[in-house]
């Protein structure tokens, strides 16, 4: 075997979000490059990458989630149980950075949706973190300040606290003809309104931690980041909520070149009438 040294990184090949009506997507990034795994036939193997690998591990682990869920929360609905499956996946995910470290730069929502699947974590949260019942928040156009309420549901029997650190917001580079980078906003944030650094979730209760997001409305830019909640206790593991909107009009860009206009030097191809409609 052999270290693959694209581990812990989005791969290359990797769809970007959103999508054309400014929903949150992806929602989550699982295991999908390099994978060594089953091919047809008996005992054939063949290192494959791409959705092929990545949509079979997301799905393996909400099968186990939706598992362990059925005997922890019997009451729920088949429906309800796969929701908060979901949501304890995307609460949990590791958030990917640049470095590979706490302290790094981390990719964007947009790239790897709410971070890398940690089914073991997923299983030992008691609190789940949602906005609007979501574990994710589309902001779709944001023109001016936010307001972002965080629900935290306690579905354990222990009183457990969790820091509310500084949040960083993300802006993205998106330079033509070069690869578009993560940085974080010196001009825009992301501040808690109604908590003190940290935020307390009884036992069987449900805590709220509003956010306002002031963004820089001087250009048009994706806005995105992570809403973090470290837990004070090892036995409850620190969750996060993904966001993503757009600064601007998203719709001032034209879907369509003007006729007789080329789409681009490269593309060689213009809109023209080919023939009129009558009523008559």
């Amino acid at each position: 075997s052999a270290p693959n040294p694209d581990s812990m990184h989005p791969s290359g090949f990797t769809s970007w979000g959103p999508t054309p009506e400014l929903d949150f997507k992806p929602h989550i990034a699982g295991i999908g490059g390099n994978v060594f795994s089953t091919q047809n036939g008996t005992g054939n193997y063949v290192n494959m990458s791409g959705t092929s690998m990545a949509a079979p591990n997301i799905s393996g682990l909400s099968a186990l989630m939706v598992q362990y869920y059925k005997n922890r929360f019997p009451a729920l609905s088949a429906k309800d149980r796969v929701k908060r499956a979901t949501q304890a996946l995307m609460n949990t995910a590791k958030i990917l950075t640049s470095n590979g470290k706490d302290d790094g730069v981390p990719y964007a929502p947009r790239q790897i949706g709410a971070g890398l699947a940690q089914v073991d974590k997923a299983m030992d949260t008691n609190v789940i973190a949602t906005v609007n019942d979501e574990s994710y928040v589309p902001l779709r156009e944001v023109n001016g300040e936010r307001t972002i309420t965080v629900n935290l549901h306690n579905y354990g029997s222990k009183d457990l606290t969790f820091n509310v650190p500084t949040e960083k917001v993300l802006n993205e580079s998106n330079e033509a003809n070069k690869d578009t980078v993560t940085n974080i906003s010196n001009n825009e944030n992301l501040t808690p309104q109604n908590c003190n650094g940290n935020i307390l979730v009884k036992a069987n209760s449900v805590a709220t931690v509003e956010f306002k997001l002031k963004p820089d409305t001087s250009k048009d830019h994706y806005i995105e980041g992570y809403i973090r909640f470290e837990s004070k206790d090892s036995n409850q593991p620190s969750l996060s909520v993904p966001y993503l909107g757009f600064v601007g009009d998203w719709n001032k860009e034209p879907i369509l070149v003007d006729p007789n206009n080329e789409y681009s030097s490269d593309v060689k191809a213009s809109t023209t009438l080919v023939s009129a409609v009558s009523n008559t």
